[in-house]
């Protein structure tokens, strides 16, 4: 939209199918609030999407899976102060990425970790479990 010197606006308008991309910085809203309703429509009732946008949405959901599931006694991803690895005395008990799929969300978009020292887990304590979000 527009404001000519005479005060009149412009619009411009176009029309797209829904799996279509928008040209144009608004994209990244429009793709983030498409995203965001079909989550919505398709945890509730999931034939009401069309198929199309279905098998669309389908498709980015299967490779979110893939990179916001938890993991177990790995180096996280992203940065973390407490000192793990073999060489230290802490093992990464569990990560959780945030997740729109889940709907977790944890400090700036980041992952939580929680740590527990390496004796209490071969003795089975999990009383002194710590954690840090990653940034």
């Amino acid at each position: 939209m527009k404001d000519d010197e005479d005060g009149y606006a412009f619009f411009s308008s176009s029309t797209l199918r829904l799996c279509e991309k928008p040209v144009g910085q608004w994209w990244y809203t429009y793709a983030d609030q498409l995203y965001r309703h079909a989550v919505c429509a398709y945890t509730h009732a999931p034939e009401t999407l069309h198929p199309e946008l279905r098998s669309r949405m389908e498709m980015t959901w299967q490779f979110d899976a893939l990179h916001e599931r938890g993991a177990m006694g790995h180096a996280p991803v992203g940065h973390v102060y407490t000192p793990h690895g073999p060489a230290t005395p802490n093992a990464v008990l569990l990560e959780l990425r945030t997740s729109d799929m889940v709907g977790w969300i944890w400090g700036d978009m980041y992952s939580i970790v929680l740590f527990i020292s390496r004796d209490d887990l071969a003795n089975g304590n999990f009383d002194n479990v710590t954690f840090e979000i990653t940034n």
